[in-house]
This record gives C-alpha cells, structure tokens and sequence, in this order.
C-alpha cells in the first residue's frame, strides 16, 4: 500500500505537457520580457520572467526566462557607438559590477559607463583610431552593491574582490559576456563603481576599473595592461594619498614591450626608438633607460621619465607604448575594410573600361595611403589573391597575460609586387570614402593585367612594423578587350 501511495504521489506531482496555447503565451510573454530588458525597464522584464517561469514551467522558454529570475544576472547588451561591421572592428564592451537589479541603479550606472567610454576615447590614440572601434554597454545585476572581502563576502556577478589594494575581477566571466557580441576580440571594462581600489588587475582583454568617475588616466592604464599587455612603468605601488604600498610575492617581472630587464640599450624592446634618437629623430628625444619599473624599484628598467607615461604617473602613453597600441590595434582590423571579390577575373567589354574599388578603414584626422600597381599577366593566373597575413610574428608585441588579435601581418619578407605604379582616381565626392582605379584602352592594350591595391598607415607614432601589420592588399586579374 505504501509503495501504491508514493506511485500516486509521484504521478499527481509530474508537470502536465504544455499546450500550443500555452507555448504561443509563454513565447510572446518572453518577447516583452526581452523588450523591457532592452529598453532598460529591468523590473518589469524580471517580474515577467518569474512570471513565465511560475506559470509555464515545461515550456523551453521558462528556461530561457529563469537566469533573468536571480539576484545576480546578464541583463541586456546596448550599443553605444557603432562605427563599421563586426568582422573589420574591435569591439569593445563595458559593463559593470555591483549595480543592483533596479532600474534606477542600471540607468545611474549607464550614465557612468557612458562617461568611461568618452573619457577613454578623449586620450590620443584612442581619439585617432576611434572609428577602428564599435563599443557597448552590458547591463549585468549583482545582488550586493559592494566588493567581497576575506571578512564579509558579497555575491557580484563579476566577484570583484580587493587584495592588497589591487582590484580583482572574474575574468572568465568577462571575457563570457565580451563573447555575446558575436565577433571573438573578447575585450571588456569592468566597471566596479563601488571599489576604491588604487590600481585593477587587467590582463586576457578585461580591464577593471574602480571608482563611480574614475579618471582619464586610470581607465586608461587599465586598457593599456588588458589590450596591449603594458606593464607598469612605475617602480612601487601608489596608494590614496601617495603613499607607496608595499606588495607581497611579485611575480616575475612580465615580458613587454616597454619594460626591460637590461640596461642594454641593444637588449631593451624599444632599441629602434634609441637608435632613432641617436640619429636625431625628435620623436625619440625623450626616450632612453631608466631604472625602475614593473613595481620595483631596480633591475628593471622601463623607456621614459615617471611623467611622461600612463603606465606610471603621466597622462597618456608614451612613444614606446603608443606604438605597441597601434600595431596592436591592426592584429584586430585590417586597413582595407572593403573591396570588390577578386575570385573571378574582371572583364571589360570591347572598348568599354573596368573601374576596380577599395574602401581603406579611416582614422579620425588622417587618411590611409592608397596605391595600385598594375602589371601583365604571364604566368596564366585568372584569380586575384588577397592578404591573409601569412607570415607576420605579433608574439613579441604584448605581454603573456594575454593575446593579439587574429590578424597577421605580411612579415618582414613582404616586397611590393612587380609593375607600373597609379594613384587613385581623381573623385568629385568631398567625402571620398572610396579609392577607385579604372582601366581602358586609353591606357592599357587589350590583354590581361594584375591589379593590386596596396594600403598602408603611415602614422608617425610607429617606427618599425616588422610583420607589416600596418599594410594591406588584395589582387584583381583584369582582362581588356
């Protein structure tokens, strides 16, 4: 009999199967509920998932519904500045840590992480190269609005935590929500608002950032560490006040490309730029070797004085940094960001002309250098070729704590292709956003050509491009008749 009561049991307890009606009302139900999260009505969207998940418990979409029923939970991805397709730009998103689920705190935070972006993007580089990035802003809810301690954990969606005055972040977990948007840079701000800590713990593409508004040149700092992989130039640790902070068990000092473990000025990474100096280059003037860097205060040695670099106490980069960023910046874009398919051969009709396209990525305050190169085709080739970074080595440009990224560079062997050199066509458009060649019998005897485009930055702030990351190129054959 007991075993008859507990079978009873069971089967009155199971879960009846959802009807088509209450599909259709659960799926509708989770559209709104996704709507008021995307127009920043969390409340309302988290009372609708609990809703869905109470009253439709079997359907699929309860689960889709039930992460937005914790205290501690993604909530929605907003674009703030959206400069080109995923594919040709660095997609960057900040989010924040310690904001509860109310809508009231979510739109304060989004004022701030709004601000973040535009102070970032105020600093020289970034200013530049803006157009290179799309950013975002993810709202996450955490259920307690302040950092865990040994003491007295908190539950945070990014378990932010301070150890020794330094801010420590979930990476992982950034890194998760950075891999929403789709395009795989996975790079990320974590804003923790509620910490004061002097100084994050960035590397692997996620840059925590503490304090409500915090300065230009600590949002700054934080990004060279995670997206270049800069160490610190400085020689201690500053805490509130300017006091030095003492640290327990540093790591091995990391390899980057602007601290040093010699004093050989053939031996530090930014040799080029010493040699640039001695030659008279006023670029370089104010590099040289100074003792005192990667938090300590000797045998290690970094490129400028402690004002001249954010990755001590300057305001923005320095020379030798400024340069790894750059060169950075193209491991994740490549300069022509469109152009026609060069997989089949172009051909003109009798007597008429082929007018061949590129579209060059464009920076905020100078042009991409376009050139075309135009040779006849000899060896029966009837397909073009495109850049695909075969050869170039990014591995010495950032430190180990994290990547570059998938792009390549031509390498150091790269020569121009052989044949007679053309600029672009004159163009009556002011804005100009294409480079066009065309080709015709006033110039060209009927037969077959290879056509290059051939696109390179040639920015003053980097010195030596051994991969060639700042070129590109893609290669059309075209026949004339």
């Amino acid at each position: 009999m007991v075993r008859f009561a507990v079978l009873a049991l069971l089967l009155a307890t199971q879960q009846t199967p959802p009807t088509q009606a209450d599909k259709a009302l659960a799926e509708k139900l989770f559209e709104r509920m996704l709507r008021c999260m995307n127009e920043g009505r969390f409340a309302e969207g988290r009372n609708l998932a609990e809703f869905i998940t109470e009253k439709f418990p079997a359907t699929p979409f309860a689960q889709k519904a039930r992460p937005y029923t914790s205290d501690t939970a993604f909530l929605t991805m907003a674009p703030v500045e959206i400069t080109g397709p995923t594919g040709n730009r660095i997609d960057l998103v900040v989010m924040g840590d310690g904001v509860p689920y109310e809508d009231g705190a979510q739109r304060t935070w989004q004022r701030e992480a709004e601000a973040l972006l535009k102070a970032l993007f105020k600093t020289q580089v970034l200013k530049e190269y803006a157009p290179y990035f799309n950013t975002y802003r993810a709202h996450v809810a955490s259920r307690d609005a302040r950092t865990s301690r040994p003491d007295t954990p908190a539950v945070t969606y990014f378990k932010s935590t301070e150890e020794e005055g330094e801010l420590v972040v979930a990476v992982p977990a950034a890194q998760s929500v950075a891999e929403m948007l789709g395009g795989g840079d996975r790079l990320g701000i974590v804003h923790v608002r509620v910490s004061v800590a002097d100084h994050g713990r960035s590397g692997y593409g996620i840059a925590p950032v503490a304090s409500s508004h915090p300065s230009t040149a600590a949002i700054l700092h934080s990004f060279g560490h995670a997206f270049a992989g800069l160490a610190d130039e400085a020689s201690s640790r500053k805490s509130w006040g300017g006091l030095e902070r003492k640290i327990k068990n540093l790591p091995p000092p990391p390899v980057a490309p602007n601290i040093s473990d010699t004093k050989d000025e053939a031996g530090v990474p930014w040799a080029h730029w010493l040699k640039a100096k001695a030659e008279g280059d006023k670029r370089a003037s104010k590099i040289g070797v100074l003792e005192g860097a990667a938090l300590r205060p000797q045998k290690v040695w970094r490129p400028v004085d402690e004002s001249l670099c954010v990755m001590n106490d300057g305001a923005d980069f320095c020379p030798v940094c400024r340069e790894a960023m750059v060169l950075l910046l193209y491991t994740y874009v490549r300069p022509i960001d469109e152009a026609p398919a060069f997989e089949q051969a172009v051909v003109g009709e009798a007597g008429g002309s082929v007018k061949l396209w590129i579209r060059a990525l464009r920076p905020a305050t100078h042009r991409l250098t376009v050139g075309w190169i135009v040779d006849k085709v000899v060896d029966g080739s009837r397909t073009g070729a495109d850049a695909i970074g075969r050869n170039g080595d990014t591995g010495t440009l950032r430190c180990d704590s994290g990547r570059p990224g998938s792009r390549r560079g031509e390498g150091s062997n790269w020569k121009m292709p052989p044949g007679q050199q053309f600029e672009s066509d004159p163009s009556p458009d002011p804005a100009n956003l294409r480079d066009t060649l065309t080709l015709d019998r006033t110039r060209f005897a009927p037969g077959r050509y290879r056509v290059t485009a051939v696109v390179r930055d040639f920015t003053e702030w980097v010195l030596r491009d051994t991969p060639n990351l700042l070129l590109d190129w893609r290669t059309w054959i075209v026949e004339i008749k």
